[in-house]
């Protein structure tokens, strides 16, 4: 017979297993297969998903026969070109500095990088693809062999490794690191893309389970009322309690709280007979393919502080050498303000020189202007008593010859 429950509630649905979901979509499916088929590995492989125009990187659609005996492909791109150099410089530079490169590195630098910063780069790089990297002592053949190993379908020769900086050897190794960023870079974005592929499968099935929950609730609501018709049907007809007249005994009494257990057994037996061990498969693999990333994740996260914690060092590098930069321009700035001051008193004697040499030179010429009107009044005095005596000279003169004239003719 039924038991009798303590209580119980009938409007709020009740939580389910993920065992009674309903069997998943061909689409969902096929895209969890997809991420479930890699939960054997360490790290998603960078040699099956990425390409390099029309040549593959994993070596499975090498054209010309690249994997029968590997072909020296000759490189398509300019990479004799100043332009295409500066572009590649560019990039890497970005690269390096958006992912907190610890070493000092400056775009003159890699336009003819030492063996040294050629390393240093070069395994800062790869560490972003396989965490633990450390480059060997004879990087003259790591280097190639790992090149080949990711799937660069252009020849590096070990050679190359004594001539780093040169013109001839530089914009081939330059055009491998930066093909390198790339790689990381395109590895990043599919992951990030996965990541979310996974956020938005995981959020339709916590809704898939919340409207089989809100099934679930109502089909108990409905069980609830009819065991309260029911209940109320047997005790007209003096069957409950166990003590009344037609019980004989007996416990007639309908519990819904073991309705909805017998309901949701039978639920969840329809679901195992609807392939429920495939889904919850599926689901185990997208778990396995969860904690796989969450590994990466927390491989990129330790390598991400890593790098915060010497971006932060040169930050206080750069904010120590910023204070004395500041305290030398407060010393040059008092320097100029005492230089300033000076010229200013300059300014102001010179002026006052100025004024009493203008005044001087005024004075001067109002006393030139006077002895000038001096002499031009002199000038004029003389020229008048010139004229009297020539007037009176030439008056003596008619006289005497009048005087002569007469003494001739008497």
């Amino acid at each position: 017979m039924w038991r009798q429950s303590s209580s119980h509630k009938s409007a709020a649905p009740a939580r389910v297993s993920k065992t009674s979901l309903s069997k998943p979509s061909a689409s969902r499916l096929s895209s969890m297969d997809r991420l479930s088929s890699g939960t054997n590995s360490a790290r998603f492989s960078l040699l099956d998903r990425m390409s390099f125009g029309k040549f593959s990187l994993g070596g499975k659609r090498m054209s010309h026969g690249i994997e029968r005996g590997r072909m020296e492909l000759r490189d398509p791109r300019p990479i004799t070109t100043k332009a295409y150099q500066q572009r590649c410089v560019k990039s890497l530079l970005e690269f390096l500095e958006s992912y907190g490169y610890p070493h000092s590195i400056t775009a003159k630098k890699l336009m003819s990088p030492t063996t040294k910063d050629f390393l240093n780069v070069f395994e800062f790089i790869v560490k972003h693809i396989e965490f633990k990297y450390k480059l060997p002592e004879k990087f003259d053949e790591e280097i190639p062999r790992y090149l080949r190993s990711l799937g660069y379908p252009f020849p590096i020769n070990k050679s190359s490794m004594f001539t780093i900086g040169s013109p001839h050897t530089w914009p081939t190794l330059l055009s491998a690191l930066v093909w390198l960023t790339e790689l990381i870079k395109k590895e990043e974005e599919q992951l990030q893309s996965q990541m979310e592929t996974l956020e938005k499968e995981d959020a339709e099935l916590s809704q898939e389970i919340w409207n089989k929950e809100l099934e679930i609730g109502k089909i108990q609501e409905k069980l609830n009322e009819k065991s309260k018709q029911y209940n109320r049907l047997a005790q007209n007809l003096q069957l409950i309690p166990t003590t009344a007249e037609n019980a004989g005994g007996l416990d007639f009494e309908m519990k819904p709280g073991r309705l909805f257990d017998s309901t949701q057994e039978q639920f969840k037996n329809h679901k195992e007979n609807d392939q429920c061990s495939e889904k919850e498969a599926h689901i185990v693999r997208l778990k396995n393919n969860l904690e796989r990333l969450k590994k990466d994740y927390k491989c990129d996260k330790q390598l991400h502080e890593q790098c915060i914690e010497t971006k932060q060092e040169l930050y206080d590098k750069g904010y120590e050498e910023m204070n004395e930069n500041k305290k030398a321009l407060e010393i040059c700035t008092l320097e100029l303000d005492l230089r300033r001051e000076d010229l200013e008193k300059l300014k102001e004697q010179s002026a006052q020189e100025m004024a009493e040499f203008n005044k001087k030179e005024k004075d001067s010429l109002e006393f030139l202007q006077k002895v000038t009107n001096r002499v031009a009044e002199h000038k004029s005095r003389i020229k008048n008593n010139l004229e009297t005596v020539s007037s009176e000279i030439k008056g003596y003169k008619e006289r005497a010859l009048e005087t002569v004239y007469t003494a001739q003719h008497s």
